[in-house]
């Protein structure tokens, strides 16, 4: 849990640092109709970040994250004063999430010393590239913990696209639907295969899920209705971490 923890708490101090960066942005953007975003579905984007804090242990607090920062990182239809008004609620909201997740993750922390007698590092419970001189225990905790996180992600993507099967979706940026089962199957190889790279991989795969994604065959349909289910079998068997 203590890795989910830390990453979490990154998570929230970059939700932080980003909605401060729209409150400055917006004073330049524009109501032209050739922003990549809409004001609506960045707020929309806000908020769900906001609900995923709710449980400072759940993963979603990663993957709302992430789409809400690629969100943020295009150019949006200037937000009115009650949209800022929820940018600046947010960023309030966050902050005491941040609290919360560090106190956690004191908690934790002090719950793996009295059991394992060492003193924690949490750099040891971060993204470890090279596992030489690191604890085994660590390293497989890490591990399952990253791979648990990614299988959710695979889910939660297959999940918004397999939507679009049924309500088009409205976003101006395309992506084939080739191209997404294929970064879905890497994203799933990468799980089996127990890589490190699962992680750059998820967050590939979570900068997609919001662009409109064309050309699916009933083929395609079946595929990635089929890698959905792969991904919720791979999550079971990570019940537990």
């Amino acid at each position: 849990m203590l890795v989910r923890l830390l990453r979490n708490v990154k998570m929230v101090k970059l939700t932080i640092t980003t909605l401060e960066t729209i409150k400055t942005t917006n004073e330049a953007a524009t109501e032209t109709g050739t922003e990549e975003v809409s004001s609506a579905e960045l707020i929309r984007a806000i908020i769900e970040v906001e609900e995923a804090g709710a449980d400072v242990f759940s993963e979603q607090i990663q993957i709302k994250t992430e789409i809400f920062v690629e969100k943020a990182s295009k150019t949006f239809t200037k937000l009115s004063v009650s949209q800022i008004e929820q940018v600046e609620s947010t960023r309030m909201g966050c902050v005491a999430v941040q609290d919360m997740i560090e106190e956690s993750i004191k908690k934790e922390k002090e719950k793996i010393e009295t059991e394992t007698g060492k003193t924690v590092d949490e750099a040891e419970f971060e993204f470890i590239e090279e596992q030489v001189g690191t604890d085994e225990f660590i390293v497989d905790m890490v591990s399952l913990q990253r791979n648990k996180d990614a299988v959710v992600t695979g889910i939660e993507a297959l999940t918004i696209i397999i939507k679009q099967f049924t309500v088009e979706s409205v976003s101006t940026v395309e992506i084939t639907c080739v191209s997404f089962i294929s970064l879905a199957e890497e994203l799933f190889d990468l799980i089996k295969a127990n890589d490190e790279a699962v992680q750059e991989k998820s967050a590939d795969v979570l900068k997609k899920v919001s662009s409109k994604v064309t050309g699916c065959s009933e083929e395609n349909k079946n595929t990635i209705a089929t890698l959905k289910t792969s991904f919720s079998r791979g999550r079971q068997g990570t019940q537990g971490i």
